[in-house]
Order: C-alpha cells, then structure tokens, then sequence
C-alpha cells in the first residue's frame, strides 16, 4: 500500500499543509495537497462524531480537578481573552460546520503566498517536475496578508488563586514567569538553559533531600511571535500540607540561580543539550520545524547551525543576569490545587 499523509491546518498565524510520504509516493502527497487546496469536503457525519468527541472530553474535563487547575492557569495568563477560553460544553455550542467550511474555503483560497518545505530523501529534478506541475497550479487571487497579533498577553503583576476540585488528599501547583523579553536565538537559548538547569536542581532538592513531591518539572520558552514574550512553568504535586513549604523552596532555588548557581550544573546542562542536538540532527521532522520556524521569523537559515557554538559560549554569569531579568518576584502567576473542603 502507499505510505502518505497530507494534512491541512489552520493555526493562529498561519494556515497550511503538513504531510510526509515514502520517496515512491511522493505525487500521490503533491496530488493529496492539491484536493485538499482545490477540492475539501468536509464529511457531515464525520463532523458530527468530531463534535461528540469534543463534547466527551469538555464534559470529562469539566469534573477532572488536574483539567480545571491547568484551564484556570492558561486563563489567567491569557487575562480571560476570547481566544484563550478553556474547551467547554458552552464553548461547542458556537460550533459549526458552515463556518468552518467558509473559514477554510477563505484561508486556502489564495496560496500565492505560501512557502512549501521539503525535507529527506528525494531525487531533486523529480522533485521540481512535480512542483512546476501541481504547486504552480494552485488558486492565487493575489491578495497580500499579514498575521494579526490579537493580544494575548500574560498578566503584568501577581496572580495568586486556589481552585477547589476532586477529594482525594493531593494538591498540584502551577507557577508561572511569563512576560515580554528581547528576542533572539542566543536569548531563547540562554532561557532554554535557565529551566534545565532549575529544574535538575529542584529534583535534587524538592524530590529528593525534601521527599516533597514524586514529580516536579520545569519547562522554558522563549516565542518571537506574535510577539517576544517567555515563560517559564514549574508544576509540582504534593501532599496539601507542605503546599507552601515546597514553593518556598522553589522560590529559594530560583534566588539560587539568580546568585550565580554553579558551573557544575551549567557543564551538565550543555552536556544534555549538546548530546540531544546530536540526536536532533539526524531527525527530518526537526529540519523541518527550524525551516519552518526560520521562514515564519525571516531568520538566516545559518542560525540552525549556530546552536552549538552558542551554547558552548554560554557563561554562568548570563544565565545568571536571565534568571533575574525572568523569574522575578513581582511577576508570576500561581494556581494550588486543592481538595473540595468538606
């Protein structure tokens, strides 16, 4: 049988087509994104079983307590905008096939500005026949758009809430640096670094010395759009008891960090990242998004490369200076987990 898959997409910013296909396929996956472009039908029976299983997962999320913390953190750090609401039975409601049709039909009726990304295995004159006959024939109208940045933005101060749920003994915390930042791939990087290094040194002390918690975690971003914010997310379970004594501790390793930390940690990080880009590079889906990402940005395809040189570059000291600049102390959100009170 044939190995091939193209599917549409529309995203905030963008709409497009992702797909893959084994090298005999390939025009079977350019024939595949000229129906979707020029001939999508959208199945009434399958939109109607899509729409069941929303309104199974709104239902089950609305009595899960873990859904109701996380949907309550990401509507506070979208400060409750139209585009940032949790799904919801209420939420369905404004479903419908007809808009989504037009919404489709409008955003895939011009592809003269789209830019096609191919990566792997492929006989390169194959590959420019097919696109001179499929691709080149796509509908244009020649209209010039732009990505909207609709303004979603995380609070400017503290937020600090419970969320009552559920009645087994446990609590679950979610905190969250998040706010605007000078973007670029060194910055995103030295952030990336920043949460490695917290959290391997929170699992040394919140799970391990303190017994505090199975599992605590720590995730770091930067985004360049719409436009340059970061995050960073520290969530952790715990007994309800010792909710405050271990985001205590939290706050205690952030000051860690801020300080100076130590060089061991940051020789342990690069280690890490050093050995997961190895890995990387032998990845086609991972060319494929910092393609994509460096077109989306109008970034030089030559700053894919310089991810090793600039992380070897890294010193104790920046890492340091981008905690203090990131994970301040009059700027996060905080949502506890907590049991229905009986």
């Amino acid at each position: 049988g044939k190995r091939v898959s193209v599917s549409p997409y529309i995203a905030e910013l963008f709409e497009g087509l992702s797909g893959n296909a084994s090298p005999e396929d390939l025009e079977t996956l350019f024939q595949l994104i000229t129906l979707y472009a020029t001939e999508p039908r959208l199945d009434p029976a399958f939109f109607s079983r899509y729409e069941a299983r929303l309104r199974s997962v709104a239902e089950f999320r609305a009595a899960e307590p873990d859904a109701r913390l996380f949907d309550t953190a990401n509507s506070i750090l979208s400060q409750g905008h139209f585009r940032g609401r949790p799904l919801t039975v209420d939420l369905l409601m404004e479903l419908s096939q007809e808009r989504a049709e037009a919404v489709y039909d409008d955003r895939f009726a011009d592809l003269g500005d789209a830019t096609f990304i191919f990566v792997g295995a492929f006989d390169w004159e194959a590959l420019r026949s097919l696109t001179s006959t499929y691709l080149a024939s796509l509908p244009t109208t020649g209209r010039t758009e732009q990505w909207q940045d609709v303004g979603i933005d995380p609070p400017p101060g503290l937020e600090d809430h419970v969320v009552r749920s559920g009645t087994e003994p446990r609590s679950n915390t979610v905190l969250v640096f998040a706010g605007d930042m000078e973007w670029s791939r060194e910055e995103a990087l030295t952030l990336t670094v920043v949460g490695e290094m917290l959290g391997i040194r929170l699992r040394e002390r919140v799970r391990e010395e303190l017994g505090g918690t199975y599992s605590i975690s720590v995730s770091a971003r930067g985004s360049r759009l719409p436009d340059p914010e970061y995050l960073v997310a520290v969530i952790f379970g715990s007994d309800p008891s010792r909710t405050e004594e271990l985001f205590a501790e939290v706050l205690a390793e952030v000051d860690w960090l801020q300080a100076g930390g130590e060089q061991d940690y940051l020789d342990t990080v690069k280690e890490l990242l050093h050995t997961s880009r190895k890995e990387q590079l032998r990845d086609n889906g991972f060319w494929l998004s910092q393609i994509q990402a460096a077109v989306q940005r109008g970034e030089p395809f030559t700053e894919i490369v310089a991810f090793d040189e600039q992380l070897e570059a890294l010193t104790l000291e920046q890492v340091a200076t981008a905690a203090q600049r990131y994970l301040t102390d009059d700027r996060y959100v905080r949502v506890v987990l907590f049991p229905v009170e009986e």
